[in-house]
C-alpha cells in the first residue's frame, strides 16, 4: 500500500499496541479491536463531516448521508431491491449474462492471437454493466463496445486520484463537482477531453435512466428513489436521484473490479492455487460450457476461501470510516482512554485485515479460511470488507454474487499467467485503487 495514511498509521499501531493513535487535532484512529466495532459503528456514533465530500451537486447520496433519519428513510425503500432473495431472482440472471459475454470477449481475443488481457479494465466493464442492468431501467452495455475500456473506468481514475485530498480536507467538499468543472474548463488536450467525455457520458446516462424510469414507471431502483421523501415531506428532486445513480455506479464498479483483479492476479501467479480451484470447479462444472448456479458455487469451500481472501487483500475501502463521539463522551474500555463528545474516531480495514488472526497478512492464502472454527470466528470478527454495523454496504449481496460467478466462470474456462505487474501495489485513496490502473494476464483456454 503506497501513499500516506493507512500504512503509516498501521506502523504507529504496531508500535503502541492497543492504544488509540491521535491522527489529527480532534481525530483518533482506533486499533484492530473487534469489540470496538460494535460500538463505534453502531447507531449512536454518526458519520462525520468528512462525508460531505461525497456530495454531488450539493446533494448527499445514501453513502454520504449523515442524518440517521434521512438515511433510514431511503434505505428502507432500497433494501428490498438489494436483498439476497432479489439478487437470486433478478440479479443472478443478469450477472450470468454479463459473465458469459465477458468470457466470449476473452475467447475472441485468444482466437485473434491476442491472449494478453487487461482484466482490471475488463472487470470494470463487467461490473458497471451488471450493476446498471440490475438497478436501472437499462444497462450501460460497455461490454458491447469495441474497446474494453469503460468510460466509468476513467471516471473512477479521476475520482480516486482526487479523493485523498478531498476526503481528508474539509476545504474540498463536493470534490466530485470540482473535478467535473475543472475538466470542462480545461479541455485542451486529448487526455482531458477523454476525461471530460467520460464524466459527460456518466451524467447523460444518469439523466437517461431517470427519464426512462418516469416513462416506464417500472420496477427498478430509480423508481424506489422516486418514492423517497426529504425531511420536509417533499419527494427527492431529479438532481438528488441522479446523485444516487452516479454514486451507485461508482460504488458498484470500482470495488468489484479491484477485488476481481486481485483474485485473478493471485490465482494466476500460483500454479497450486490455480490447479486446486480448477479441480473444485470441475466437480460442479464438468464441461467448459457448463452452467452453474450461485447457490451451488456458495457451497464450494475453496472458491469461497479464495473470494474471502481476495476481499481481505484488496480491502476495497482501506481507510477508517470516521464517526463522531456522541454526547457525554466515550471511553475506550480496553485502555481507559477517554474521548470527548465531538471527537472523530474510526477503525481502518487496513488495520483489521492485518491484525493477529491473520498470520502472514501480506500473503494471499485462501487456505487460511479453511482452518478450524476458532480461527474462522476470529478472522470473521476482524473482517470488514463491506464495512461494519448499521451503515454496512447495502450492495454486498450483489457484489458477492458478482465475485462468485465471475471467478468461477473465468477459472473454469481459462488458465492464466501474470504479465504485469510483478506485484500489485494499492494506492491509498478512499477506495483502494491499483497502481498503474492495469492488471494484464495471458489467458489460454481450459477444456
Amino acid at each position: 500500500m503506497q501513499g500516506k495514511g493507512s500504512a503509516a498509521i498501521h506502523r504507529y499501531h504496531k508500535k503502541h499496541g492497543l492504544s488509540a493513535v491521535r491522527v489529527g487535532p480532534n481525530e483518533v484512529s482506533l486499533p484492530a479491536d473487534p469489540e470496538v466495532l460494535k460500538e463505534v459503528y453502531g447507531p449512536t456514533f454518526l458519520k462525520s463531516r468528512h462525508y460531505d465530500a461525497f456530495k454531488i451537486a450539493g446533494h448527499a447520496p445514501i453513502f454520504g448521508e449523515r442524518s440517521r433519519e434521512a438515511h433510514a428513510a431511503r434505505v428502507k425503500r432500497i433494501l428490498p431491491w438489494m436483498s439476497k432473495a432479489n439478487v437470486l431472482q433478478i440479479g443472478e440472471p443478469i450477472i450470468q449474462e454479463k459473465v458469459s459475454k465477458l468470457c466470449s470477449r476473452f475467447d475472441a481475443l485468444i482466437q485473434e492471437g491476442s491472449a494478453a488481457v487487461d482484466v482490471l479494465k475488463s472487470f470494470r466493464c463487467f461490473a458497471v454493466d451488471s450493476i446498471s442492468a440490475f438497478t436501472l431501467p437499462e444497462g450501460w452495455n460497455t461490454l458491447d463496445e469495441e474497446d474494453l475500456d469503460s468510460p466509468m473506468g476513467t471516471v473512477i481514475d479521476v475520482i480516486n486520484t482526487s479523493a485523498p485530498t478531498a476526503f481528508f480536507s474539509l476545504r474540498f467538499h463536493a470534490w466530485y463537482d470540482h473535478v467535473k468543472q475543472k475538466l470542462r474548463s480545461l479541455l485542451d488536450s486529448e487526455g482531458l477531453a477523454r476525461e471530460g467525455d467520460a464524466f459527460g457520458r456518466l451524467d447523460a446516462f444518469a439523466d437517461k435512466s431517470y427519464e426512462q424510469s418516469l416513462k416506464d414507471n417500472g420496477s427498478d431502483v430509480v423508481t424506489s428513489f422516486r418514492q423517497c421523501t426529504n425531511a420536509d415531506g417533499e419527494p427527492l428532486t431529479k438532481q438528488q436521484i441522479k446523485t444516487e445513480i452516479e454514486d451507485l455506479l461508482f460504488a458498484g464498479t470500482d470495488s468489484s473490479a479491484t477485488t476481481l483483479s486481485t483474485i485473478a492476479f493471485h490465482v494466476c501467479r500460483s500454479k497450486s492455487i490455480q490447479e486446486r480451484l480448477l479441480s473444485e470447479l470441475r466437480e460442479v462444472m464438468p464441461h467448459r460450457d457448463s452452467h452453474v448456479t450461485l447457490k451451488t458455487l456458495e457451497k464450494l469451500p475453496y472458491l469461497t476461501a479464495a473470494i474471502r481472501e481476495g476481499l481481505r487483500v484488496a480491502q476495497p475501502v482501506p481507510r477508517r470510516l470516521p464517526r463522531v463521539v456522541p454526547p457525554g463522551g466515550w471511553t475506550y474500555e480496553r485502555t481507559g482512554q477517554y474521548l470527548p463528545e465531538g471527537a472523530i474516531v474510526g477503525v481502518a480495514a487496513y488495520e483489521l485485515h492485518r491484525s493477529s488472526p491473520f498470520a502472514d497478512p501480506e500473503s494471499f492464502l485462501p487456505e487460511r479460511w479453511l482452518g478450524d472454527n476458532t480461527s474462522l470466528v476470529q478472522m470473521t470478527a476482524a473482517f470488514a470488507a463491506f464495512g461494519r454495523g448499521s451503515r454496512m454496504c447495502i450492495g454486498q449481496n450483489f457484489a458477492m454474487a458478482e465475485l462468485y460467478l465471475a471467478t468461477a466462470y473465468l477459472f473454469r474456462r481459462f488458465a492464466g499467467e501474470v504479465i504485469t505487474p510483478k506485484e500489485i501495489v494499492y494506492l491509498d485513496n478512499f477506495n483502494a485503487s491499483i497502481k498503474g490502473g492495469s492488471v494484464t494476464l495471458r489467458l489460454r483456454v481450459v477444456n
